[in-house]
């Protein structure tokens, strides 16, 4: 089939008669005849029923229940957020024992990893100047001597200083 034959093909398709329905409200619309409105709320108020609650005051009750379980869980608790432990003696009263939390520092470093200057730019109040960028990366470490344990902290760090020029 070439092009002419297909376009002779597309000229002698018809379209499909409209529906009787679609000719009304077409007509309609031209003769401004007012057609069946339907009116649908598309907002109002959504009545709710009244809860009642089983208990005296409800919510405030739920909260002072809750409030004396904290509490009884931070008294029955050993405190061990202070890092220190708590521990029966031979008496049977509690007797502080050892920081079994504590640790200690170790060792503390900063390695630089790279330094970047800048060009060199004039300013009225400092005179010539020159900004240079310094990546760093400082280490922290502690130990706790009960446990032997260490704690090590990597922090990446970068600098900006503005560093004066002297000409001579």
């Amino acid at each position: 089939m070439n092009e002419s034959e297909f376009e002779d093909e597309l000229r002698a398709l018809r379209p499909a008669s409209p529906s009787p329905t679609l000719e009304l409200e077409i007509a309609r619309e031209l003769t401004g005849a007012p057609r069946s409105v339907v009116v649908r709320p598309a907002a109002g108020i959504i009545v709710r029923p009244e809860k009642r609650s089983r208990f005296f005051l409800g919510g405030l009750a739920w909260a002072l229940g809750g409030a004396a379980v904290a509490a009884l869980a931070m008294l029955t608790a050993p405190p061990s957020w202070l890092g220190r432990g708590v521990s029966p003696g031979k008496s049977g009263a509690p007797v502080e024992t050892m920081e079994l939390a504590y640790f200690e520092p170790l060792e503390s470093a900063r390695e630089v990893v790279a330094t970047e200057t800048s060009e060199i730019f004039y300013d009225d109040d400092a005179g010539a100047s020159q900004v240079v960028r310094t990546s760093s990366v400082e280490r922290h470490s502690w130990t706790n001597p009960t446990t032997g344990a260490v704690v090590e902290v990597e922090v990446p760090r970068e600098d900006f200083v503005l560093v004066p020029v002297a000409y001579q």
